[in-house]
């Protein structure tokens, strides 16, 4: 059975990659999310541009506060390219999140709020780092301004607009301060792995 990257590199169908990443166990197919380099992410982000649009409670269910679901990411960049993004649903309805990586002591937790897209030709979700809780799970690090200190080279200005593959997987396209920064990130649910008390 081919992978993940196989399919997409042989130009399948977004529907038969749907078909593929469903009948995976979620192990699997977080392993092949991982796999995308640069050049898959590009081309499954133009597979899924007709894509059906992200409700936000398909990322974090309805009700659920408390504990966050944890997605396992791979950007397109060279070195440093995995990282968690975990997300959580605050009792007003609002989700936020935040990014764990090796790098995270330096470069800060990059808080986020998920919103719908505005430009559904860029995404049918966008992950906003101007926005950011005022704090975040009992277990996580505490809170900073994404525009200051270190955090403002990696988040500061920072937009990420998301393409649904399956309700598991979605695939993004970075811009920053509204300008198309040339870089992807692929995430893949950990079913296993959930965060927060």
């Amino acid at each position: 059975m081919p992978t993940l990257k196989e399919l997409v590199t042989e130009g399948a169908s977004l529907a038969a990659i749907v078909q593929h990443l469903e009948g995976l166990p979620n192990d699997r197919c977080v392993a092949e999310a991982m796999e995308l380099g640069s050049k898959e992410q590009q081309q499954l982000y133009a597979l899924a541009k007709d894509a059906e649009v992200i409700a936000l409670e398909q990322l974090v269910p309805q009700g659920q506060l408390n504990q966050a679901e944890v997605f396992e990411g791979r950007n397109s960049l060279p070195l440093y390219s995995r990282f968690q993004k975990r997300f959580f649903r605050q009792s007003d309805g609002r989700i936020f999140g935040n990014n764990t990586s090796p790098t995270e002591w330096l470069i800060g937790p990059g808080y986020f709020e998920v919103l719908p897209s505005t430009d559904q030709s860029r995404g049918a979700l966008l992950i906003d780092y101007s926005y950011y809780p005022k704090q975040g799970l009992a277990d996580w690090r505490p809170v900073v301004d994404n525009r200051k200190g270190a955090s403002r080279f990696v988040y500061g200005g920072l937009q990420d607009y998301c393409r649904k593959v399956t309700d598991d997987l979605y695939i993004c396209w970075v811009f920053r301060d509204g300008k198309d920064q040339g870089k992807t990130f692929v995430l893949a649910r950990n079913k296993h792995h959930r965060s927060g008390r």
